[in-house]
């Protein structure tokens, strides 16, 4: 099974990301990020056998983080994937520490990982007609009260994504 560590959309930033998505489709084409898929990956973990997610549950009941804003306000594409996303002109902290500290223990308990630089961003649009220069957008503010263990899948019928475990933010 193929493992990530994520954030989902609360419905009213779902619904400014839906705004979005619709805005940048009537100017650019492209093919939509179904809504009920759109998040925030934070750690990519990659294929584990099943019995490994208790382990990953374990790391996940480590984490210890208020709940915190992020600020989506650009519009940014890829010339060589054609993929349209939503990210933040700022840097958030906050974001940045989760992320560490997800990857870091995850590591630690020898797990294999996407080291890649993490990049804050929800894919909104695939397959574009042509790229775009980046562009900002209205801020919306997205409220970070959760994050999640979700399993990818790849069956062509029923949802591509199931949460396996979430964890509530706390002050």
């Amino acid at each position: 099974m193929r493992v990530f560590f994520a954030i989902w959309l609360d419905a009213d930033t779902l619904t400014a990301v839906e705004a979005v998505q619709s805005r940048l489709l009537d100017l650019k084409g492209g093919r939509l990020i179904v809504p009920e898929t759109i998040h925030l990956t934070l750690s990519f973990v990659g294929d584990i056998m099943p019995e490994q997610i208790g382990e990953l549950v374990a790391i996940g009941n480590q984490i210890r983080r208020a709940p915190f804003q992020f600020c989506i306000n650009k519009i940014s594409c890829s010339e060589t994937s054609k993929v349209a996303w939503a990210s933040s002109k700022q840097s958030c902290e906050a974001l940045m520490n989760l992320q560490s500290t997800l990857d870091s223990l995850v590591v630690k308990a020898g797990f294999p990982l996407d080291l890649r630089p993490f990049r804050p961003h929800i894919t909104l649009v695939r397959h574009l007609p042509q790229p775009f220069t980046t562009m900002s957008t209205q801020d919306f503010i997205w409220p970070i009260n959760a994050f999640s263990l979700v399993e990818a899948r790849k069956n062509k019928s029923g949802a591509p994504y199931e949460i396996l475990h979430v964890w509530p933010l706390h002050g």
